[in-house]
């Protein structure tokens, strides 16, 4: 994420806590007192991630009720080099602590 974004000359912020989550993940996380964020970076993305133009929100939102997809927003790009951020509960955290799935070959 971080090599593609800062390619254009910009930045983005995310809320670990916006990101959608199954129910199971959540039993789970609740079941054995596992952190929501270790379980959110390992791969298996079942969500399409994209930006779009804050003015086309409402477009989008409404070709995702037509078609019964949920859409959520999860955080934003900023304009210019600003420093990346992913917040967990609202608080800043350190990215390197979201490197994102790896595959060992």
């Amino acid at each position: 994420m971080i090599k593609l974004i800062n390619k254009q000359k910009l930045s983005f912020e995310i809320d670990v806590n916006k990101i959608p989550t199954s129910k199971n993940l959540e039993i789970y996380l609740k079941m054995y007192n596992k952190e929501r964020s270790q379980y959110l970076f390992n791969g298996d993305d079942n969500q399409i991630l994209f930006t779009a133009l804050k003015k086309n929100r409402s477009l989008i939102k409404s070709i995702a009720k037509r078609m019964n997809q949920k859409i959520t927003i999860i955080g934003k790009i900023n304009k210019g080099y600003k420093k990346n951020l992913i917040k967990l509960d609202n608080k800043p955290q350190n990215l390197t602590n979201f490197k994102g799935y790896s595959h060992k070959f």
